[in-house]
């Protein structure tokens, strides 16, 4: 009778291999903790929003905000028939721009707004932060390279990812119902959030108009202005 051969699986990697998966499963330790790690912008600073009594959940987590944004980048610049982009490069800056909020907190938006936390302050946080990344793991320069682009916002990919980047946090807000926590000011701050972004990569325009045409209603109802100037183009 034939001897059975018996089923063996892949041959065990080398050292080197191994070495590399073990830094990458750290790297991943890492960014597995942004599913709790809620985002302290003024979308995701409340726990709880509240409009007329009823509570509502208004945050998000920076891997919630950064799963639904690379689908963006991907489905956006395929049905809006985008040309001259890298779409894969520019997932892969929106999927690691958001990194330093895990480690240094994110800085909230509205506080930038107004002055009371400096963009200087938030860039050298933020700089500190993938400075930590780019040193710990053998990859680092790879993330660290791609966090720069996205910050320096010289090409396409990078303009797309921020503009892209805003869409997605207008987009949870209108999704949530909830405008801001700082009343017109804050509301003023929320109807003009994409317009630069959107500006630097005109592409884009009809997503914005899309979602100017939602906002602008739940403005009304929750008893803010609508100006002439919230609608783009302006």
């Amino acid at each position: 009778m034939a001897r059975r051969r018996e089923m063996r699986g892949p041959e065990p990697s080398g050292r080197l291999e191994t070495v590399l998966t073990d830094e990458l499963l750290d790297f991943l330790m890492i960014v597995n903790r942004l599913k709790r790690h809620k985002g302290e912008n003024d979308w995701g600073g409340l726990r709880y929003g509240s409009y007329k009594g009823q509570k509502q959940k208004v945050r998000d987590s920076i891997a919630e905000h950064s799963y639904k944004g690379m689908l963006m980048c991907i489905f956006l610049a395929e049905q809006l028939r985008i040309n001259n982009l890298n779409v894969f490069h520019s997932v892969k800056i929106f999927g690691v721009h958001d990194l330093p909020e895990y480690l240094r907190g994110d800085c909230d938006a509205i506080s930038v707004h107004l002055g009371q936390i400096s963009k200087k302050d938030k860039a050298r946080r933020e700089t500190e932060a993938i400075e930590e990344i780019r040193s710990k793991f053998s990859f680092g320069q790879m993330i660290f390279e791609l966090w720069q682009e996205y910050e320096e916002q010289k090409t396409r990919e990078a303009k797309y990812a921020r503009a892209v980047d805003k869409l997605e946090a207008t987009s949870h807000m209108i999704e949530r119902g909830i405008i801001t926590r700082k009343r017109q000011i804050g509301a003023e701050h929320t109807a003009l959030y994409c317009d630069e972004a959107i500006r630097n990569f005109p592409e884009l325009e009809p997503m914005l108009h899309s979602l100017k045409a939602r906002l602008k209603p739940l403005f009304v109802k929750q008893g803010y202005i609508w100006k002439p100037e919230y609608n783009y183009p302006d």
